[in-house]
């Protein structure tokens, strides 16, 4: 019932308020005994009636809090449409107890003066008297109860909406009439007072024993208390929820959609709140199919469909790009598909694609796709990486290192051929109305693809292209931590649907190492260098 006891000591404030009019009355007319009689009317009253009342109000709520777990999700109608107008609830239930204060006052002679001679001025009407300090107490009391119960109603909704997922809908008073109520509560009374000191509490006043400053200041000094006591709840019910939905804004800046937006109020603020958290949500679930679209297709390749202006059908439109290809297979891999139950063999090639793409990523490279037990990825595109050639061989050193020392469930070492060209492809997305696939075409691609295959005719497990060896060293000394590398001059290789041979090179320290026992089995041509570095 924690909450419960936080709405009762908000609003025990009225009689606060009303402490501070009798005090600002008692050192203004120095008379401590005139006000014997407000100050027990004060506690029975404003306090002990007060504080019943306020119990009642809550109890609807408290009943829920009693026997509502965390696995609740809504409120009762009359719950949440109690929650929603406790400010003006409370408001109301001020401006009686205003009421029947003043009436209680006149009744008890509460403010009376002792004094023979002002005692015995005639008050000519009364009930006049009654009604205007009825109407600033009515208007202090329910003033300040209004903010109050607003200011408490911000950590009610908090905490509902974190115990039990409840989130309100924006339906009471708009902020310019929240600010209208604030305009009139510190402006109207006083106004009125002062009016009516000026004109029809003259003999009231000289019955109290007030000159007409003092009972100016008295007036002035209500709305003061009053005033200041509000303005603090209403600063907060303008500013805490400001402060939450900002800090909720900075989250989802950083990409966490998580980020709680509860409805702490009816006005503007609240509604951008709940809008903001419908919002949250949809990139919630956008970055939910991002995430599961990624693991289908690469992230870059994600985000560079999302962020073409031409791809609002989530195509890439065709393409040329200079690039580096990379294409990898596992040697001797059908008698792998012998060796292992279909279970273990797919978990392998999980366990091994994931060792073999980490690399790639972490050089600026991109995984086209998988086919079989080969690997597809490429380098400049879509991704931009102007050493592109020199990332290619750097995660084909690792490649080889990363095999060298795990067997990734297989039982046995996966060696890995490797092939690696450089020069122009086609870029784009392809496919049906139902299915489309990022991929590169070209001649590039095709000697890349060939170039692991000649492995097995060189007895090597990385073989590059010329082109690849000329860029690589080009781009020598860009800080990609291979400016040492060497590379073995193989020859030249028949590339089947090219019109020339390629010049292939092997990169001296891949592992495994070359192997020497394998003999080269494409027919040397005149000026072959195999075995010596190349210039």
């Amino acid at each position: 019932m924690r909450n419960r006891s936080k709405y009762l000591l908000h609003m025990s404030g009225i009689s606060l308020v009303d402490i501070g009019i009798t005090g600002s009355y008692i050192l203004i007319s120095g008379d401590l005994a005139q006000s014997l009689v407000p100050i027990g009317l004060n506690i029975g009253i404003l306090l002990v009636l007060n504080l019943v009342g306020a119990w009642l109000i809550y109890r609807p709520i408290a009943r829920l809090e009693a026997t509502t777990g965390s696995e609740a999700h809504a409120l009762p109608a009359h719950v949440a449409h109690r929650i929603t107008n406790l400010p003006l609830v409370s408001a109301a239930w001020a401006a009686f107890l205003g009421l029947l204060y003043c009436v209680a006052i006149s009744l008890f002679g509460g403010f009376e003066a002792e004094n023979p001679a002002r005692a015995a001025i005639e008050l000519d009407n009364p009930l006049l008297y009654i009604a205007i300090f009825a109407f600033a107490y009515c208007s202090y009391f329910s003033f300040y109860a209004f903010f109050a119960a607003a200011n408490f109603g911000m950590g009610l909704r908090d905490d509902l909406s974190r115990r039990v997922g409840w989130t309100s809908t924006v339906t009471g008073p708009r902020m310019k009439t929240v600010l209208a109520i604030a305009f009139l509560g510190l402006v109207l009374p006083p106004i009125v007072l002062v009016i009516a000191d000026l004109t029809v509490l003259e003999n009231l006043r000289t019955r109290q024993g007030f000159s007409l400053k003092e009972a100016i200041l008295l007036d002035l000094a209500g709305t003061l208390i009053a005033g200041a006591m509000a303005f603090f709840f209403l600063a907060r019910l303008l500013t805490l929820p400001t402060e939450r939905l900002l800090s909720a804004v900075n989250r989802v800046s950083e990409e966490h959609y998580d980020a709680p937006t509860p409805v702490l109020v009816d006005h503007e603020i609240g509604a951008l709140s709940e809008n903001f958290g419908h919002m949250a949500q949809g990139l919630a679930e956008k970055a939910r199919l991002r995430r599961i679209f990624a693991l289908y297709v690469s992230e870059p390749i994600v985000r560079a469909i999302l962020a073409s202006e031409e791809s609002a059908d989530g195509r890439l439109k065709g393409s040329i790009h200079h690039a580096t290809v990379i294409f990898t297979d596992i040697e001797d891999f059908s008698s792998l598909t012998v060796e292992l139950s279909p279970d273990q063999l797919v978990d392998t090639l999980n366990r091994y694609f994931e060792a073999i793409s980490a690399p790639v990523q972490r050089n600026g490279g991109v995984v086209i796709n998988y086919i079989g037990d080969a690997m597809m990825a490429t380098f400049n595109v879509p991704v931009p990486s102007p050493a592109h050639a020199r990332r290619a061989l750097e995660v084909a050193n690792e490649i080889q290192r990363i095999t060298a020392r795990e067997d990734f469930g297989a039982g046995r070492m996966l060696k890995t051929r490797i092939g690696i060209h450089t020069g122009q492809v086609i870029a784009g997305t392809v496919g049906g109305l139902d299915r489309l696939g990022f991929t590169l075409y070209g001649d590039t691609v095709n000697t890349a693809a060939r170039l692991e295959r000649a492995n097995k005719d060189f007895g090597t497990y990385v073989l590059v292209s010329e082109a690849t060896k000329r860029h690589a060293d080009q781009h020598r000394g860009d800080g990609d931590g291979a400016e040492d590398m060497r590379f073995r001059a193989l020859g030249p290789c028949e590339i089947r649907g090219l019109p020339e041979r390629v010049q292939v090179f092997s990169p001296e320290g891949t592992a495994p190492a070359v192997s020497d026992q394998t003999p080269p089995r494409l027919p040397r041509l005149p000026g072959q260098s195999i075995g010596r570095n190349a210039p």
